[in-house]
């Protein structure tokens, strides 16, 4: 706290006996380092989302309707908050047990299997980055969002996903649902809008000429919903699958203005009613982001 907003605060305190002072001053110490550890534990926050950036993050919290079809449901207002807000999960000691929201939970055994997974995912990520940013560099006008500080999920966020992903399976099959996490290792590619397609089309090649296998590419430029590419490539030298998602300015806004929407239409518990009213949402951002001519049309070759 400022000396003159201290003195102003005080002044009445400090005009009194010298144990009334003292008081004051043990006050005043007290809640300086609450405040000081309050703004680090929102830091702290904003650092552990997906994408991290100021930018981003003031636009993630949705605006209009969204505003006001949360505000009149408080249980899902709380539901909202806890995600733009997150709290990381109890990761228990070694070899113990991982508990986030909503019930959301990993066994030890599934929590260790989650510390292996992040642990190779890391690994890997050192020899595929120098790739992809060499790839990037060759590609007119491309810039890589959130890299280098997120490039590597967060193990909360990796574990609330894995337990997501178990708790949608009646099986709650580990080795699937592991095999289903093709996100450890991350890159977002965003793309001018006028030489999108031409960026997209030469990136693949590139990766292509890498040797980088393709395990998955899906294009939603057509979609009344999402609007990127996101595809899922093989590491030849590690075999681990990471993530590049295409994007122009616009759909990553919107990606990051809908993405805890997302997140809280996944949750366990969620009604109906509810997962719809966040998936209107996210429609109503996403419907206003312009398509780059020749995005529909983007595929991998020979398919």
């Amino acid at each position: 706290m400022p000396g003159g907003d201290e003195a102003a605060i005080f002044k009445g305190v400090a005009d009194g006996a010298d144990k009334a002072l003292g008081d004051a001053g043990d006050t005043l110490g007290g809640f300086a380092e609450k405040t000081a550890q309050t703004a680090d534990d929102a830091t702290d926050r904003v650092l552990s989302t997906e994408e991290g950036n100021t930018k981003a993050f003031q636009a993630i919290k949705p605006e209009g309707p969204s505003t006001s079809v949360a505000s009149d449901n408080p249980a899902l207002q709380n539901k909202i908050s806890n995600i733009l807000e997150p709290k990381a999960g109890d990761a228990g000691g070694a070899g113990g047990a991982w508990e986030g929201e909503n019930g959301l939970h990993l066994s030890a055994e599934e929590n260790a299997a989650a510390d292996q997974f992040l642990s190779r995912a890391q690994d890997a990520e050192s020899n595929i980055t120098p790739v992809v940013m060499d790839v990037k560099d060759g590609v007119p006008g491309a810039e890589a969002v959130g890299y280098p500080d997120f490039v590597l999920k967060s193990p909360e966020s990796f574990k609330r996903k894995l337990a997501t992903t178990l708790a949608e399976s009646p099986t709650r099959d580990l080795d699937s649902a592991l095999a289903d996490m093709k996100d450890s290792v991350r890159y977002t590619l965003k793309l001018p809008e006028d030489s999108y397609t031409d960026g997209v089309n030469q990136t693949i090649a590139k990766f292509h000429d890498a040797g980088f296998e393709n395990v998955k590419f899906k294009n939603t430029w057509g979609s009344d919903a999402y609007k990127g590419i996101n595809s899922f490539w093989r590491d030849p030298q590690t075999g681990h699958v990471f993530e590049m998602q295409f994007h122009t300015q616009e759909s990553f806004d919107a990606k990051m203005t809908t993405h805890d929407l997302y997140e809280q239409a996944r949750l366990p518990g969620v009604s109906p009613d509810e997962v719809q009213s966040l998936q209107n949402q996210q429609n109503q951002i996403f419907g206003a982001v312009p398509r780059p001519s020749g995005a529909t049309g983007i595929k991998l070759p020979g398919t």
